[in-house]
């Protein structure tokens, strides 16, 4: 269905409101529609903006709106780079693994990358010719790699350059975003809705979720390197979750043996720090 102007501008001061009551002060959509930029100027203009937006674009279409952005960008709203969608998810088993999945799904054994090496390439030449980085959406482990060996290869210049999600990270790649400089993006929070998931596809593979604790170690600063974010609408928004999935790496309701590679914990001050990225 066709959502009116009006309706677009009702809901996205909705959804700002709930962010705004539950801590948050700065947003960051992550696969924005051609319409909201324009619809968020709109709504600076008229006074209703109550905190600062970053858009990132479907990578295909990055140029374009770079070329329109003088129409709606201003000090609270800017466009912020490219998105692309480097694997699925675990539920579904297509997020991108190094090892095969203990059910694999027929024909994708270790799951499915949605972009190809060399494609990822030419989006990250085309958004660092605009002087822009991309953010991309990688859970598996073998994404997250690509991923990685795709901005060694190109060098971009552009800083901010970030992988979202980061759900499996082999322990070899673990170094490679401080010594790269990429943000590592992480929402926590997925851990308490995947456990199941996880000990039921990647039994094998447990100690590489999250690994939070290494990553710290080997560099990545909590707001600086080691990013926390909502994953609304795909999860709730609160932040809580995201902090106690990183500290007891568990639900409430389970056993601390259920714990998902428990020595990956955060602190508590660790987490709301990665939540305070320093841009």
């Amino acid at each position: 269905a066709v959502v009116s102007p009006v309706a677009q501008r009702r809901r996205v001061k909705a959804a700002l409101a709930h962010l705004a009551a539950l801590g948050f002060v700065e947003v960051h959509d992550l696969h924005s529609q051609p319409w909201l930029g324009p619809v968020l100027a709109e709504m600076e203009r008229a006074s209703e903006l109550s905190m600062r937006v970053t858009l990132f674009v479907p990578a295909a279409r990055l140029a374009a709106e770079a070329a329109m952005r003088a129409a709606w960008e201003s000090d609270r709203i800017t466009l912020g780079g490219g998105k692309v969608f480097a694997d699925g998810t675990l539920n579904a088993r297509t997020a991108l693994m190094i090892h095969r999945y203990a059910e694999p799904v027929i024909g994708h054994p270790r799951g499915q990358a949605m972009v190809s090496p060399a494609a990822l390439d030419e989006y990250y030449r085309t958004a660092d010719s605009l002087g822009l980085p991309l953010a991309v959406h990688a859970i598996g482990d073998c994404a997250v790699r690509m991923t990685l060996d795709c901005i060694e290869r190109v060098v971009p210049k552009a800083t901010g350059q970030r992988i979202e999600h980061c759900e499996v990270i082999d322990k070899q790649d673990v170094p490679r975003f401080a010594k790269m400089g990429v943000i590592c993006s992480v929402q926590p929070c997925h851990l308490l809705y995947d456990v199941e998931a996880l000990e039921r596809h990647l039994p094998h593979r447990l100690d590489r979720v999250l690994p939070l604790r290494e990553l710290v170690d080997a560099g990545c600063k909590p707001g600086e390197l080691l990013w926390m974010g909502s994953d609304v609408p795909i999860v709730p928004a609160d932040p809580e979750d995201s902090v106690r999935a990183a500290v007891a790496r568990r639900r409430g309701d389970m056993e601390a043996a259920r714990a998902i590679a428990p020595g990956q914990a955060l602190m508590e001050d660790e987490c709301w720090a990665c939540f305070t990225p320093r841009v």
